[in-house]
This record gives structure tokens, C-alpha cells and sequence, in this order.
């Protein structure tokens, strides 16, 4: 008897541990559930301030490009000038 009653306390021990583990393990879940839900949302509000950040990137690298073209004449003038002082200058 002694032996069964041991047995069976065990066996409701675990089962309570069982139980607690699950509530635990389902607890876990749902956060997570709930973090990814809002991970996708941040993600999503996201995706639109990142398409506008690539359009003013695109914008600035087009308009990079068209100064440098629109200076590089005078870019060169400037560099021409220097050699010339500097030939000078050694020479």
C-alpha cells in the first residue's frame, strides 16, 4: 500500500509538472506569436519609408552625376593650372 501511495504521488507530481511545463511552453508561443505580429508590422510600416529613402538616394545620386558632369570641364581647367604651377615651381 505504502508503495502504491508513493507511486501514486509521484505519478500527480509529474503530472502536475507536465501541466505547468505546457501552460509555460503555450505561454511562450503566444509571445512569440505576438512578436512576430508586430515584427511583421514594423516591417511592413517600414517597406514604405524605405522606398522613399531610395528615391531621394536615387535622386541625390542623379544629381551628384550631373554636377560632377557639369564641373568636370572646369575640374579639369583647375588641374591643368596646378601642373602648370607645379612644373614651375620644380622646374
Amino acid at each position: 500500500m505504502a508503495k502504491d501511495s508513493k507511486m501514486l504521488h509521484e505519478i500527480r507530481t509529474l503530472d502536475s509538472d507536465m501541466q505547468m511545463l505546457v501552460y509555460e511552453n503555450y505561454a511562450k508561443f503566444i509571445s512569440a506569436t505576438e512578436t512576430i505580429r508586430r515584427m511583421k508590422g514594423n516591417v511592413e510600416g517600414m517597406q514604405g519609408d524605405m522606398e522613399r529613402v531610395k528615391e531621394q538616394m536615387d535622386s541625390i545620386s542623379s544629381k551628384s552625376t550631373d554636377l560632377n558632369d557639369a564641373l568636370a570641364p572646369k575640374w579639369q581647367s583647375v588641374t591643368q593650372l596646378v601642373r602648370l604651377k607645379v612644373a614651375r615651381i620644380i622646374g
